[in-house]
């Protein structure tokens, strides 16, 4: 039949070259080779939508949380996103608690609780059934993702989120000003204001660090513009603002970090732009995402921190260590053995940074 069509038609050669073209693209489902553009069918997410499914106009561009630099990044988000349909939200933390001794999927473990988190507010459509399934682990991502959802959904922020976390710890706070950043647009001082509305100086606080930490998230992680992170100075925003200068250091530390952990030998020196007195915040993020991304591997982040000779300083980096340590394993017991692994020099600033911190935390 080919051949026939090549003789007959002068044009048989494009196309049988287009036919070809059509059926691999079909095989391949590269659709990025053919992308259409359906923003006018995505104004708002479906109810029954994972928010970050609708991060970008374009459907092919469409990125799961969770999908990082990773190839199999995307793929256990998929599949813990099928295990929580199938079967519930605890077998997809047994599944994600094998899967961390993978360093990359430990330092994205947030994001991936976050996946459960928005996974099952699907499935229940109800905050207080799908909150039963709560586990800590990974820094509370699990309740930041019901929190998010419930916030996009809502038409009165403000009753929502003086509800919501009633009888919860200030993790659910914190997953309350990612949920607002959503509500907003990424709009930082709106957010920070409802934050200021809450009943205790702790959920203010709580609250503002899931805010900021949301406007300093990676492009793919964001549904909106973010007109409140300045790539060429991260700092600018902290400068100018009036309620919550440590929560925007400490997250514009861990995004300082992020770029330049790879890349530059004298990566603290990227804190000295703080103002005065805020430094050693912006040095403890940069701990924090240090130990985020060695989980595996705790001696390596603590040599990252060695490179500091101001102790003050380093104190505060190992400070940061601690900080997500605490936030990933939701654990005293598991911290102390943390450091009790440190050098002697830097046990004393470990065990401080522990102790201030115990009451949040489970033994």
């Amino acid at each position: 039949m080919v051949p026939v069509l090549l003789k007959k038609h002068k044009y048989g050669i494009f196309l049988f070259a287009v036919i070809i073209i059509l059926i691999i693209s079909f095989c391949l489902n590269t659709k990025n080779l053919f992308p259409l553009n359906l923003s006018w069918l995505q104004s708002k997410p479906a109810n029954n939508q994972r928010i970050l499914m609708a991060a970008h106009n374009d459907t092919s561009n469409i990125i799961r949380i969770g999908q990082m630099t990773s190839s199999t990044i995307p793929m256990i988000d998929q599949q813990l996103d099928e295990i929580v349909k199938n079967q519930n939200p605890a077998a997809a933390f047994a599944q994600l608690r094998r899967l961390m001794a993978d360093d990359n999927v430990a330092s994205r473990c947030h994001l991936l609780a976050h996946t459960i988190g928005e996974s099952a507010f699907i499935k229940y459509k109800n905050f207080k059934e799908a909150i039963k399934f709560n586990d800590d682990i990974c820094g509370s991502g699990y309740v930041h993702g019901l929190a998010i959802n419930v916030l996009n959904a809502s038409a009165n922020p403000t009753d929502t989120i003086h509800s919501l976390c009633d009888g919860m710890d200030g993790f659910c706070y914190h997953g309350i000003g990612h949920g607002l950043m959503f509500y907003t647009k990424n709009n930082v001082p709106d957010s920070a204001n409802y934050c200021l509305t809450l009943d205790t100086n702790e959920h203010q606080t709580r609250c503002s660090e899931g805010v900021f930490m949301q406007n300093f998230e990676s492009s793919e992680l964001q549904m909106y513009a973010t007109p409140y992170f300045f790539p060429n100075d991260p700092l600018k925003i902290c400068r100018t603002e009036t309620h919550f200068k440590p929560a925007c250091y400490l997250y514009a530390g861990a995004y300082l970090a992020k770029q330049n952990l790879k890349t530059n030998t004298d990566l603290f020196s990227a804190c000295n732009f703080s103002e005065s007195g805020y430094i050693n915040q912006c040095v403890s993020g940069m701990g924090s995402y240090i130990m985020a991304t060695n989980l595996n591997n705790p001696k390596k982040a603590e040599s990252i921190c060695e490179q500091i000779d101001n102790q003050a300083v380093k104190s505060a980096c190992i400070d940061g260590l601690v900080s997500y340590h605490l936030v990933n394993y939701n654990s005293i017991e598991k911290t102390e053995t943390f450091c009790a692994s440190l050098e002697a020099a830097n046990q004393p600033a470990c065990n401080t940074s522990l102790l201030k911190r115990k009451q949040y935390y489970q033994k």
